[in-house]
């Protein structure tokens, strides 16, 4: 599936970032006072910021579509690709990342 097709802006421009490793598009999307949890809990820009860097940008994750999982497009499943991962961490990453944004405190506010 082409990310291109993705029903949810917000997810379709968190995929986009992501693949084209453009952190500050990324950012763009969550609120000044967001909050992720992903096994540990961050919280505002500054540590999401690093936390994106660190679990995501740093090692190059791509993430390619397979399919959207509900109506609205917020929950996908597909396959994720990275430098520098262990097997077993991209097998749970693959399996995560569907849902993983969905999760997410995003910003509603976007363009």
């Amino acid at each position: 599936m082409n990310e291109a097709s993705l029903r949810s802006p917000l997810v379709r421009r968190a995929i986009e970032a992501i693949n084209q490793g453009n952190l500050n598009d990324f950012m763009s999307l969550f609120a000044r006072d967001a909050t992720v949890v992903d096994v540990s809990t961050y919280s505002g820009h500054e540590a999401i910021r690093a936390w994106a860097q660190r679990e995501t940008f740093n090692v190059k994750v791509r993430f390619q579509v397979a399919r959207e999982k509900n109506d609205e497009g917020t929950s996908v499943e597909g396959n994720v690709q990275s430098v520098g991962v262990t097997p077993d961490l991209r097998r749970f990453l693959s399996q995560c990342m569907a849902t993983a944004y969905n999760d997410l405190l995003l910003n509603e506010g976007f363009a």
